[in-house]
């Protein structure tokens, strides 16, 4: 009799499990392997080149924080296998490329901490402010989650902030941030907009606007990882902008303005780059911003 109830149990709990994995729909699920496979591109640039040249240290550090921030429920809150498996690759991730930046050779010799000259670690007290006012519930869990989605919105607008830009002869290496330095340069060169998430903050629509300058003056192309990158990026957002729209269609009280806000404000910034990358797939051409 109790072996029967045992096995009950158990047959309730896989179909409970089952239920809660058929939940998350398979628009979100594309989303989340976009995501991933920016993180992998991140690790594939860094290990193959065995350089970190062109990353923000300061970037990957504020995603272990947003993520560490987010996914503080991984020790409790056992929702599905497939988001557990997922928090942890994220937070394992973040703290890998970090390890890989600052301690591990040969990659800790090639950071340029003159370039990450960006103190993003600044917009980290404005997000908690934030996350104080605006919040699904007043717990140290709901606060740190909605601090996290502030965060990652900047994160991402902030992804065209770290440029380099090199010169034909591939030894001369320039980084210029104003408008006046960029008018002094008469030399062509080629953009290489390494999109590696700089700082979370609202300043992108600046520097999106900057790189278009620096396109338009040095007629350059976005190398193919980069884009790549952007890409997936981009993506990620859109994918679940889907997702809560089929959410809200089908599921009678799911109401997260939060996560919304923050969604439309990143997809609608990488909507011009994502055009460009298609466009450029389509005519099997690399990545170029108008000139």
């Amino acid at each position: 009799m109790k072996k029967k109830k045992n096995n009950n149990f158990q047959i309730k709990n896989l179909f409970s499990l089952i239920s809660k994995a058929m939940t998350i729909t398979f628009i979100r699920m594309c989303g989340d392997f976009m995501h991933l496979a920016s993180v992998i591109i991140v690790l594939i640039q860094i290990y193959g080149t065995k350089s970190c040249a062109g990353i923000s240290f300061q970037t990957q550090a504020l995603y272990a924080l947003v993520f560490c921030c987010r996914y503080l429920d991984l020790f409790w809150n056992f929702w599905s296998i497939y988001n557990w498996i997922f928090k942890v690759i994220f937070i394992t991730t973040s703290i890998i490329i970090i390890y890989w930046m600052k301690f591990k050779d040969p990659y800790k010799k090639t950071y340029d901490a003159k370039l990450d000259s960006f103190k993003g670690w600044f917009l980290v007290i404005p997000c908690f402010i934030l996350a104080l006012l605006f919040h699904v519930a007043f717990t140290p869990f709901e606060i740190l989650w909605a601090f996290s989605i502030y965060l990652e919105v900047f994160c991402y607008l902030f992804v065209i902030y770290f440029i380099r830009a090199e010169a034909f002869n591939k030894k001369k290496f320039l980084f210029e941030i104003t408008r006046k330095s960029l008018k002094k340069q008469t030399n062509k060169t080629q953009l290489i907009v390494f999109g590696i998430v700089t700082q979370q903050s609202v300043a992108i629509l600046p520097q999106l606007v900057m790189v278009q300058k620096i396109a338009r003056e040095h007629q350059g192309t976005v190398r193919n990882i980069t884009s790549h990158y952007v890409f997936c990026l981009g993506s990620y957002r859109a994918l679940y902008l889907l997702n809560w729209i089929y959410r809200y269609a089908t599921e009678p009280n799911y109401w997260d303005p939060i996560a919304w806000t923050a969604g439309i404000v990143q997809t609608a910034l990488y909507s011009d780059f994502l055009y460009y990358y298609l466009k450029a797939r389509y005519l099997g051409i690399n990545m170029q911003l108008p000139v």
